[in-house]
């Protein structure tokens, strides 16, 4: 299990992003990540912290092949990075722990604390926008990480930004969605003045 971090600062969250996903491109094209790597299934985890009011971005990770030595995983990523060097390694021990990582962070992109708070949520809807949350490398280039479910079982209401933008104009359908999605609160307060909240044809 390898957590690679970006450096707060005080970015929005897409240019966060962007530094990222950019920095772990690198990364992997490194002569260690090449020599010690042979497959790998990174998961992007954007944290709003209200107490350094910033975005904490990182890259959760399930790799197969040799251990790296901590610093020089460290070393590698602030080449990569070109600013930030805090990583984590830790051994998977057996299926089970595996199944267990790959599920918590598939599962969980934003937090509850982030949900709740609208200008974040919004802005991290903007940023996440058809972005790749799931990154597979090496042998497992392309691999499916879930099975096709059957139709009955899900019923596709819209994405997202058009929930956001409908309650903003006053859709009762789409305001009650959004209160679900923030714990049932019935009082909302929508307010979206960002451009990409309204994608062209939308």
């Amino acid at each position: 299990m390898i957590t690679l971090t970006i450096r707060a600062d005080d970015r929005c969250l897409a240019d966060r992003l962007d530094h990222l996903y950019d920095s772990y491109r690198r990364l992997r094209r490194s002569k260690l990540w090449r020599d010690s790597v042979t497959a790998a299934a990174a998961f992007c985890e954007p944290v709003w912290s209200a107490r350094s009011r910033g975005w904490h971005v990182h890259m959760h990770i399930i790799a197969a092949g040799r251990y790296i030595p901590h610093q020089s995983l460290s070393d590698a990523w602030l080449v990569a990075s070109r600013d930030s060097y805090i990583v984590d390694l830790r051994l998977l021990r057996g299926h089970d722990q595996a199944l267990d990582y790959v599920c918590k962070y598939a599962a969980k992109p934003l937090t509850a604390e982030t949900i709740a708070d609208h200008d974040r949520l919004t802005e991290a809807v903007l940023a996440l926008q058809g972005r790749r949350l799931i990154l597979t490398s090496g042998a497992w280039h392309g691999i499916r990480l879930s099975e096709c479910t059957d139709d009955t079982d899900w019923v596709t209401i819209s994405p997202l930004w058009r929930i956001l933008v409908d309650a903003e104009r006053g859709d009762t359908y789409a305001a009650t969605v959004l209160a679900d999605l923030l714990g049932g609160s019935s009082c909302l307060t929508m307010s979206i003045d960002h451009p990409s909240a309204h994608p062209p044809g939308g």
